[in-house]
């Protein structure tokens, strides 16, 4: 009898026991650490941040979703890759990467064009260069 009960297919793998508990308690951590950005409070929050907050946010939940999603399909044993998942993944990457790069050109310092100028002038500046263009000058001159 104690066999049949193994053989069962409503037994569970001993093997699989304390990795199905392991990933139990992540989801569980993962639905606490969610809980507030789908509650309403979390909504009114989002409405207070500025547009790049609002845009790394939301590309944030997106990602995150839809990769519990192809996570999902692949313990269901289906092949991520082949579907429109993938391309949704990539898309959200892109547009990352795009507010990203928006919020370095924000960072980045602004020069005027006389300053810059100025600067590249005085950086290329070589002293034993211009007393050799003055002395040439001056004998030229005579």
């Amino acid at each position: 009898m104690s066999d049949t009960k193994k053989s069962s297919p409503e037994q569970f793998p001993s093997e699989l026991t304390e990795k199905v508990r392991n990933l139990h308690e992540k989801l569980q951590n993962l639905e606490k650490l969610l809980e507030p950005l789908l509650s309403s409070t979390a909504l009114e929050a989002k409405e207070s941040l500025d547009s790049a907050d609002k845009a790394r946010y939301d590309l944030s939940l997106c990602y995150g979703l839809s990769s519990l999603l192809w996570a999902y399909m692949l313990v269901q044993g289906e092949d991520p890759k082949d579907t429109a998942l993938k391309h949704e993944l990539n898309r959200v990457r892109d547009y990352m990467t795009r507010v990203q790069q928006l919020e370095d050109r924000v960072k980045r310092p602004r020069f005027a064009p006389g300053t810059a100028s100025r600067f590249v002038r005085n950086a290329l500046y070589d002293p034993e260069k211009k007393k050799d263009d003055t002395g040439s000058g001056a004998t030229s001159s005579r």
